[in-house]
Formats: structure tokens, C-alpha cells, sequence
């Protein structure tokens, strides 16, 4: 299996343009990875990207399984090469799948080359694909397989906690009120610098409209 021609349409500018915000260059992976972590909330605004690829040496099954899980496949040459296409989103939840070690091997060999290339073209959705285990913080299956509880899976979910919390506002305890009145409240982070607006009785410090 060969994964080639990988390129991304759209751009995280025009993501940002569609929430309607500027993005300050040293905020940029901050902001990026709030939003993959937003990923219900934002799903209309992060789809406006899209990742396209070439599959060569790839077996029709393996293609058509990713495509149950939001791949599209957008052409097939007479060399059976496979042109498909994603959103970062539709990449998250089948990373979920097939990352996980029960999935088919050939199709967790092929979804690893593809992540494997596409980390030149997005780095920020690829750290943020990951296996179900790792995402949920347990492993939802009925029978586990033999990774879970391992050093390996702990210290990936570990990883994973490190990657979503860094320089974030998920925790109170870096949190301030920079202004209030008797409606809202401009909360700012302390560890990364974002700014939001809470009503005054709100207590939850991922909430809010950021500035």
C-alpha cells in the first residue's frame, strides 16, 4: 500500500474566517487544537477543510471499509488506484476505529500510512487522531483486547490529556475574572491568554464567547 498526492483544500484561515475570528500567529496551534477538541460544536466549521489522497496497491476492501466511516472515494483509475477524500472530522472518527488494535490490520496498516503522510500537511489533526481507547479514557469494547490497561495505552492516554489541556482554559485554576459588571464577566486565561465572556453566574470555564 502506497499513499501518495496528499494534499489539503481549504485552510485553517478560512475556518477561522468562518467563526468569524483573526487569529494571532503564536495562538495559532492553541486555537487550532480547541477547536478539533470542540469537534461537535465545530463540525460545520472544520469540514470546510478537506484532505485528499491517492491509494495505490490498495485492496477494494480495505477502501470500501474506510468508507463506512465518512472516507469518500472520489475516483479509481484503470491502475486501481484509489483518489479519496476527508474532512478533518470524518479522519478523527476513523481513527477511532482503526487505530484500535481489533480493527483489520490491512486497513489499520493502510490508515496509518495515510496519517503517516498527512502529518506534513496537518499536523494538528493528526495529533488528534487516536484510538477509542485513548479518546474515551477506557476501552468501550465488551472484550477488551490485549492493550488495554498496558504501559503502552496508559501512557498514551497520558500523552493524549497532555495534548488537550496544554496552555488551556479547561481548568479553573488558570482562570481569572479580567473584568465584570453586573451581566457578563471577561474571564481570561492565565496559561494561554484566551479571552471569553461569561454570563455572571456561569462557572463553567470552557463556555462562554470567546473575544
Amino acid at each position: 500500500m502506497r499513499v501518495r498526492d496528499v494534499s489539503a483544500k481549504g485552510s485553517w484561515h478560512s475556518v477561522a474566517e468562518d467563526h468569524g475570528v483573526s487569529i494571532d500567529k503564536s495562538d495559532e496551534f492553541q486555537w487550532r487544537r480547541r477547536v478539533l477538541l470542540r469537534e461537535y460544536r465545530c463540525v460545520n466549521s472544520i469540514n470546510i477543510m478537506r484532505f485528499e489522497w491517492t491509494w495505490s496497491n490498495t485492496e477494494a476492501d480495505v477502501v470500501s471499509a474506510v468508507r463506512d466511516l465518512g472516507v469518500e472515494l472520489t475516483g479509481v483509475s484503470r491502475d486501481g488506484d484509489y483518489r479519496c477524500r476527508a474532512t478533518p472530522w470524518s479522519t478523527m472518527n476513523a481513527s477511532r476505529r482503526l487505530l484500535c488494535t481489533l480493527a483489520d490490520q490491512r486497513q489499520a496498516s493502510a490508515w496509518r500510512g495515510l496519517l503517516d503522510a498527512l502529518r506534513g500537511v496537518d499536523e494538528s489533526t493528526v495529533a488528534a487522531c487516536v484510538p477509542e481507547c485513548v479518546y474515551r479514557g477506557f476501552c468501550p469494547e465488551r472484550d477488551p483486547c490485549w492493550y488495554n490497561q498496558t504501559e503502552g495505552q496508559v501512557r498514551a492516554k497520558l500523552d493524549y490529556r497532555h495534548w488537550a489541556r496544554a496552555h488551556s482554559c479547561m481548568d479553573r485554576r488558570n482562570v481569572r475574572v479580567a473584568s465584570a459588571n453586573h451581566k457578563h464577566n471577561t474571564m481570561v486565561c492565565e496559561r494561554c491568554g484566551r479571552t471569553w465572556i461569561e454570563e455572571s453566574h456561569a462557572h463553567d470555564g470552557v463556555g462562554g464567547e470567546d473575544l
